[in-house]
């Protein structure tokens, strides 16, 4: 009979093989084949759409740290300085290719990203900006889209100087008609042709009948939690559909794989936005919501911009109380301890 060994015992080998992000399917067989109790504590990793967030919490891997898998021997940990430079670097690339975008000179790009990082934000402020000064035809589309609607949709913006952005709508990648869909749209033939053949009528916004076929000559940008490289891994049904679509888009990873990076993230944004003291906070309260957000940030449910922008709504209606504010917050924000 196989001994079942404490799943912290090997979460660096299941990281090590699958990445922090995890997918429900992924974690059970694992822990199957080689014999892992799952324990309760594992609730508190969660991270939404079947997947959980692995990075190894103190109360987990007591030898690990608070947040980040050990090293491997001789291999120098980097400054908060150098990390942080690195992650500015990420993000000023996810602005200079929405630029691009903008310019026609990339036709699909797809951003992978923690939510709550600002990934969203920063793509949305250039291309409404573009498209209030009537430099391309915008449409951000977040939530369901069936293919019927993709079709239509690309066809009313089919012009080279038009931009589709699709927030959150992870239902594209589990379709196969939608796939194909933009998998012609998005080829990197001179031509990108999109047809739907069937006795099926479409009309566009303006009443205009949509034609069986029509070149499509826009770009597009996928904002998703997704991670395409792990989902292509899995090796199901959608995988060739997944591949294709990357050997068509330029991919952009912009995933924070530990809290360090996270908080690192956030204090660059409070520092250099508005995102506090736009809302009237002083600055002297700011770095105390700051400092409350380092000192629990293995017990908030989600730590990313959209806590911070809650702790400063909960900061104003505490009245500037740090009593009160400390018990809001951890009354609504925070995991229940057990």
């Amino acid at each position: 009979m196989r001994v079942k060994k404490p799943f912290f015992v090997e979460i660096h080998e299941i990281i090590k093989k699958f990445g922090y992000i995890v997918s429900r399917k992924d974690l059970v067989g694992y822990c199957t084949e080689h014999g892992i109790t799952i324990p309760a504590i594992l609730y508190s990793h969660r991270h939404g759409r079947g997947f959980f967030d692995l990075r190894p919490l103190e109360k987990m891997a007591p030898n690990y740290g608070e947040t980040d898998v050990p090293l491997e021997p001789g291999v120098p940990e980097k400054s908060d300085a150098e990390m942080e430079k690195e992650i500015n670097s990420k993000f000023a690339t996810l602005e200079l290719m929405t630029y691009g975008t903008v310019a026609g000179s990339f036709r699909s790009l797809i951003v992978s990203g923690n939510p709550g990082i600002g990934k969203t934000y920063q793509l949305e402020a250039i291309l409404e900006e573009a498209a209030n000064n009537y430099k391309i035809l915008y449409q951000g589309i977040r939530g369901y889209v069936r293919a019927t609607g993709l079709f239509r949709l690309m066809y009313e913006h089919r012009h080279k100087d038009s931009v589709i952005l699709f927030d959150d709508t992870d239902s594209l990648f589990q379709d196969d008609l939608s796939l194909n869909l933009l998998k012609a749209g998005l080829d990197t033939t001179k031509k990108r042709n999109i047809s739907w053949r069937s006795e099926k009528k479409f009309e566009s916004e303006d009443g205009e009948d949509i034609p069986q076929e029509f070149e499509f000559s826009g770009g597009i940008i996928f904002v998703t939690n997704l991670n395409f490289p792990h989902l292509i891994a899995q090796g199901n049904k959608l995988t060739p559909h997944l591949e294709a679509l990357m050997s068509r888009s330029f991919y952009l990873d912009l995933n924070l794989n530990t809290n360090r990076e996270l908080i690192i993230r956030i204090k660059g944004v409070i520092e250099h936005s508005s995102i506090l003291s736009g809302s009237g906070i002083k600055k002297e309260d700011i770095q105390k919501i700051i400092k409350f957000t380092i000192d629990n940030q293995d017990n908030f449910r989600e730590l990313s911009l959209r806590t911070i922008v809650k702790l400063g709504i909960i900061w104003r209606a505490s009245g500037n109380n740090y009593i009160n504010f400390c018990n809001m917050a951890k009354a609504t924000l925070m995991r229940k301890e057990k």
